[in-house]
C-alpha cells in the first residue's frame, strides 16, 4: 500500500506519463503507416502499430492497477491501509 496520498498520487502519475509515451509511439507508428499506404507500398506492415499498441494497453492497466491500490491504500482496516488517527496523540 502508499505510504502517503501524495506517494499514491505520484505513482498513477508516473503510470500515466509513461502510457502517454506510448501513445505518441503509437501515433508516430500511424503516421508512417500512413505515409506507406499514401506512397503505394505494396508491403504495408503493422507491426510497429501492434506492438505499441499492446505497450499502451501494458501502461493504461499499470495506470488502473495503480488507482486501485491507491484507493484501497484509504481503506480503513484493509492490510497496510493508513490507521485512523496515526501520529495523533492520545487524550
Amino acid at each position: 500500500m502508499f505510504a502517503s496520498n501524495h506517494e499514491g498520487v505520484a505513482v498513477i502519475q508516473k503510470e500515466a506519463v509513461e502510457a502517454a509515451r506510448e501513445m505518441g509511439g503509437l501515433h508516430r507508428e500511424l503516421n508512417a503507416m500512413w505515409m506507406d499506404v499514401y506512397s503505394n507500398d505494396p508491403q504495408i506492415s503493422t507491426k510497429g502499430v501492434y506492438d505499441r499498441a499492446v505497450a499502451l494497453a501494458v501502461e493504461a492497466i499499470q495506470v488502473a492497477a495503480m488507482a486501485r491500490k491507491f484507493e484501497r491504500s484509504q481503506r480503513r482496516n484493509w492490510p497496510g491501509a493508513k490507521e485512523p488517527h496515526y501520529d495523533e496523540e492520545e487524550k
